[in-house]
């Protein structure tokens, strides 16, 4: 399906700039449109330096690869998946790259 995503990457920020009165949170967000399925968008989102990825599109295949890629590719300590399709829920395992399994709603 490769549907066209907006990637919000949370990353921690540097201490010295999460020290400062104006900034309370530690978080840093950043945002990327495009094919979440592609490597390269998801290394320019930072995802070598994030502790979880969670995979919420609206297609199960897409939701896939890109838990396959972050913990593969990518090495990503904890992998979130969105099943859309309760049908497709046997696809999201840890050898797909699934850590934990969503349902929607």
């Amino acid at each position: 399906m490769n549907a066209t995503v907006r990637l919000t990457a949370m990353v921690p920020r540097r201490a010295a700039e999460a020290s400062t009165a104006s900034e309370p949170s530690a978080i840093a967000s950043v945002s990327r449109y495009g094919d979440a399925t592609e490597p390269a968008l998801l290394e320019r989102s930072g995802i070598r330096v994030m502790d979880v990825v969670v995979a919420a599109t609206g297609h199960d295949e897409d939701n896939l690869v890109v838990s396959s890629l972050a913990k593969f590719e990518f090495a990503v300590p904890q992998v979130v998946a969105r099943v859309k399709n309760a049908s497709n829920a046997w696809l999201y395992e840890p050898d797909m790259g699934v850590d934990v399994l969503v349902s929607a709603p």
